[in-house]
């Protein structure tokens, strides 16, 4: 474990109840719901809803979302219990807190990437999200970054 507390794990891209099921089990603390119409894991309302309601109390569930319209976070968000929204693309902090729920701010660590950029741009943000883009999709590579470029920071890091 690196840092202070105890390791959480989310799952993202889960798209049925019964793999809702099978993640709480499994000890998730956290299953992240995929809005990104060209994600091959995205979900709809209705099998997000589905999702939420196969999941046991106290596993929290993430909208993510990929320069999103307002109007499709607003939709999602009225329909399906969301606890937190984690926001993967050019967002800036005005837009991902503009919501009513704390948010996560996600990047791809690059050649060009700065931790101390994306924290001074989101300040307000629960947790930052590194991950390992791969110029075409953001997220869901299954590819790793330089760890050695993890920051020791006193906010929240998640990686992906």
């Amino acid at each position: 474990m690196i840092g202070q507390g105890r390791v959480r794990v989310k799952i993202c891209g889960v798209t049925t109840a019964e793999d809702g099921r099978l993640v709480a089990a499994a000890g998730a603390d956290a299953v992240g719901l995929n809005f990104h119409p060209s994600s091959p894991r995205s979900v709809t309302v209705a099998a997000a809803r589905a999702v939420v309601a196969a999941l046991p109390p106290f596993v929290h569930v993430v909208g993510v979302f990929v320069n999103p319209q307002p109007a499709l976070v607003a939709a999602v968000r009225a329909a399906v219990p969301l606890g937190s929204l984690q926001f993967h693309g050019d967002e800036c902090a005005a837009f991902c807190g503009s919501f009513g729920l704390p948010y996560i701010k996600a990047a791809s660590v690059g050649p060009e990437f700065c931790f101390a950029a994306l924290s001074a741009a989101h300040p307000r943000a629960q947790a930052l999200l590194l991950d390992a883009g791969d110029g075409d999709r953001r997220g869901g590579t299954g590819r790793a970054f330089d760890w050695t470029r993890w920051p020791r920071a006193t906010r929240p890091l998640v990686l992906a």
